[in-house]
């Protein structure tokens, strides 16, 4: 039975107060709820955004769509205040014009627990959102584990398809269990239909079930990630990096590539936005490569600050090791930056040889030459033409269009 706790309307994701009412009957001709494993909150904004995204293109493009996300934060991040109020509660609330329903729960740390908790938290919220809003056409979910999972648990309860797009690393990375990978392979093999986000990331899932991926790129906000509003000044030329300050986004190897190839340059600036576990060696290593008067580390940014570090900005800088797609690279696209990226996986169908520059992974000289060509090259590149190309490929009617042919392959054919 639905409580009143069930219904509680959270103010701590900035949303919407009213109740969430129904839609008119017969308003859309199809009605989609998003299963998302990964979706933006108040304690980490930025993670699943592109989902979110996503959930708002469908939704002005006039289909009727729902979210249904379990919301499990780990109990060590939980403030003394917010355990309570963390306790299995469900919020019903309208996001970005979205209905979506979230139960906020706790991360239990037994790994075979965690599973089974946010399946049966998903079906709780499902259930619950057919009773408000509801029988969906159509479950979109989100990474297999865990969203996969519970949409084919859905499917097999009550006879409702999902389709399924795959985000995670992990399994070209080869950091799946065996037991994970075979529940994997059948999340794929009863999906209606299966997408990939990059072609690289679609061949390092062909191990987890030999059946058709569609690769349909994330969404970018192109509305949102415009070009700045005043010009870009052209001294001292800056270089941009955004992501978590761990391993596998190469930091370290971006510092000894600037250094290398702007040892003498008064004029030239890289600005390191974001944070995480690596940032304290990062410091001390722009230190000791006596470029830590030109390098900027700007810390944890929000969204807004982001566009804002993009605009006076140059270029766009990604040296990671492995990128499934690299959506803040299209999002740089977008305000007209040229970039430069390794190859690391999705980035190589992002910047092609038009809007920048590609190099090996893990080279500190083959980065250093891809920065001083840029630097050369940067009035050259069109801000105008690098926009449109990331509106053609990102922007939200692109990627509907094909989603929609998706969803109408699967409920027609």
């Amino acid at each position: 039975m639905e409580t009143s706790s069930d219904l509680v309307l959270s103010r701590e994701h900035g949303m919407c107060a009213e109740p969430a009412g129904s839609h008119e009957a017969g308003s859309c001709s199809l009605h989609v709820i998003v299963l998302p494993s990964s979706y933006p909150t108040f304690h980490s904004p930025v993670d699943g955004i592109f989902v979110q995204a996503q959930a708002a293109a469908l939704k002005n493009a006039a289909l009727r769509v729902g979210v249904v996300y379990p919301d499990m934060r780990s109990l060590r991040t939980l403030p003394t205040g917010r355990l309570l109020r963390s306790r299995f509660q469900m919020g019903v609330q309208r996001e970005q014009e979205v209905e979506t329903i979230r139960i906020h729960a706790w991360n239990i740390p037994f790994r075979t627990v965690a599973p089974r908790l946010w399946q049966s938290l998903a079906l709780r919220g499902f259930a619950a959102y057919v009773k408000r809003f509801g029988h969906p056409d159509l479950i979109h979910a989100h990474n297999s584990l865990w969203a996969g999972a519970a949409a084919r648990e859905i499917k097999n309860r009550f006879g409702v398809q999902y389709v399924l797009t795959e985000h995670s690393s992990a399994y070209a990375r080869q950091l799946v269990s065996k037991d994970d990978e075979e529940l994997t392979r059948r999340v794929f093999a009863e999906a209606s239909a299966v997408m990939a986000v990059s072609r690289w990331l679609s061949a390092g899932l062909q191990p987890c079930g030999e059946r058709e991926i569609r690769v349909i790129p994330n969404i970018v906000d192109t509305d949102f990630f415009t070009l700045p509003p005043t010009p870009r000044r052209a001294k001292p030329l800056r270089f941009l990096t955004v992501g978590l300050l761990t391993p596998v986004k190469g930091i370290d190897l971006l510092l000894r590539a600037f250094s290398e190839a702007f040892s003498d340059s008064a004029d030239v600036e890289l600005e390191v936005a974001g944070d995480g576990p690596e940032r304290p060696r990062l410091q001390e290593l722009a230190r000791s490569l006596k470029i830590s008067d030109r390098v900027i580390f700007s810390g944890l940014r929000t969204r807004e600050q982001v566009r804002e570090s993009m605009w006076r900005s140059n270029a766009f800088v990604t040296a990671s090791h492995v990128e499934t797609f690299g959506i803040v690279l299209a999002e740089a696209l977008a305000t007209g930056l040229p970039l430069i990226s390794t190859k690391c996986g999705g980035p190589e169908e992002i910047v092609t040889g038009d809007v920048g520059v590609l190099v090996e992974p893990g080279s500190v000289n083959a980065l250093a030459g891809a920065l001083k060509e840029i630097l050369l090259k940067a009035a050259s590149y069109d801000p105008l033409l690098q926009r449109g190309s990331a509106v053609q490929r990102y922007a939200g009617p692109a990627v509907v269009s094909r989603l929609q042919d998706v969803y109408q392959g699967v409920l027609c054919g």
